[in-house]
């Protein structure tokens, strides 16, 4: 293994957060007059970030340059930008540690925890959309720190290092490696010749599912900041929420179907979604595996439904509704909840 090309990797993969993570800016300064130190805090997590990121960059860069050169398919680029295996997997694994410290640096800076492991196990829930959280009172938050908070989980339902791999082509060939080692959806024969394709095309559809989940929750009375949020965690079945009640506290049964329906969309392996978008529908149809999926969510909520009929005056709509919900919820593991 090289170390130089590995800390060049990782200070990209820091950088390219620290964009993600100048975002919040916005929603800081809109703020400022309710959280008047929130956008020195963003300001300075996002210098902090870049900066890093930009010297493991510089550093890497700086490595000696072999003389040897990659194979065919990704002609023109040196070899020292190549990545076996066995640096393949250090750097994803190193990528989730550090954006775990990193996105939880303006967490603690704006005062949303006090304390570092807090604000590390914050980020690191919601790169790995656990969705555990260590709050108790979310609503007090500031905006920037919630939007943060969301975007993060989002970045990791797809995987930071796809979207990485998607749109840097200095990884050249070595992309193919980090993708197979962070990639959640096809298996290997579903990739194309070219993981950075491949990385473009998952991340269309996600973001696709995204933008129309978050347009929906607008038409339906949300405002753009929650439904973006919760358009965010929801596709990454993370279950993050704006609200200390989640969604039960938008009291709206018409937000619950959609967010419903969008769980269960983000709950079906993506690869069978890149099957449609290669002209491959059928695939998706004859799936036994989204087949018994579906069939555990049909059968489970109409049971459900029948059980909690009392609870619920006898309105069968009524026990449809919050029973196809939490069942959503849980068979996805995205966590929200809108009943006990």
């Amino acid at each position: 293994m090289q170390p130089r090309k590995i800390v060049r990797y990782l200070g990209l993969v820091v950088a390219f957060l620290g964009l993600f993570m100048a975002t919040s800016l916005v929603w800081a300064a809109l703020d400022r007059h309710v959280h008047p130190d929130g956008l020195q805090a963003w300001l300075l997590s996002v210098v902090l970030t870049l900066g890093i990121g930009g010297v493991g960059w510089l550093y890497g860069r700086s490595a000696p340059k072999s003389r040897q050169r990659s194979s065919s398919r990704a002609v023109g680029v040196a070899h020292d930008v190549e990545l076996n295996r066995r640096e393949a997997l250090v750097i994803v694994s190193g990528s989730w540690l550090l954006c775990g410290i990193f996105a939880g640096l303006p967490l603690l800076l704006d005062g949303m925890v006090t304390h570092p492991v807090d604000a590390f196990f914050e980020a690191t829930s919601g790169f790995t959309t656990t969705g555990s959280t260590i709050l108790t009172d979310i609503e007090g938050n500031s905006r920037a720190s919630l939007w943060w908070r969301s975007l993060i989980q989002w970045l990791g339902g797809m995987g930071i290092i796809v979207l990485f791999v998607a749109i840097f082509p200095q990884t050249g060939s070595g992309g193919r490696k980090l993708f197979e080692s962070e990639a959640p959806g096809p298996t290997k024969d579903q990739l194309r010749p070219r993981a950075r394709e491949t990385g473009l095309v998952l991340w269309r559809i996600y973001a696709g599912f995204t933008v129309t989940l978050g347009s929906l929750l607008m038409l339906q009375g949300m405002s753009f900041f929650d439904a973006a949020c919760h358009a965010f965690t929801t596709m990454a079945t993370g279950g993050f929420s704006t609200r200390n009640a989640s969604v039960a506290g938008f009291e709206s049964a018409s937000i619950e179907w959609t967010i419903t329906i969008f769980m269960l969309f983000a709950g079906v392996n993506f690869g069978l979604y890149y099957a449609v978008r290669r002209g491959r529908s059928l695939r998706m149809l004859r799936d036994p595996e989204l087949f018994t999926y579906l069939m555990m969510f049909s059968v489970s909520t109409l049971a459900i439904a029948w059980f909690v009929l009392p609870t619920y005056d006898h309105e069968p709509m009524e026990a449809l509704r919050y029973s196809a919900f939490q069942v959503a919820s849980l068979v996805t593991s995205t966590g929200f909840g809108t009943a006990d």
